[in-house]
């Protein structure tokens, strides 16, 4: 199925993935910014697959990405026949102890 997450103008939008307990129910803290469950799926016996959606301040997160990838050697990954196609690049990382964030950009292939 195919859904739509509208985005915002001000935040940018997350889709978080939490692991629970069966019969525990995953609520929004008060105070935090707007989410909504947009999926339930049974992991293994007594655990369920929470997947979230919902947004919050983009923080430093542009300048995080800028950094990163002005470290990477692109050819060192990318084999030389896709070079000057667009490419999506997956870069992970923690932004806290508990939390870790994947971005997927679209980024262009040089030599």
């Amino acid at each position: 199925n195919d859904l739509l997450i509208y985005g915002h103008d001000e935040f940018m939008t997350v889709v978080s993935f939490v692991i629970a307990d069966d019969g525990v129910t995953i609520r929004k803290k008060k105070g935090s910014y707007a989410s909504c469950p947009i999926g339930i799926l049974p992991l293994r016996p007594g655990k369920r697959l929470w997947v979230i959606a919902g947004w919050q301040p983009e923080g430093n997160l542009k300048i995080r990405v800028e950094e990163a990838l002005g470290k990477i050697d692109v050819g060192k990954y990318v084999p030389e026949d896709t070079m000057g196609n667009t490419l999506s690049m997956c870069l992970t990382g923690e932004s806290s102890p508990d939390s870790t964030y994947m971005v997927v950009v679209p980024v262009k292939a040089k030599a």
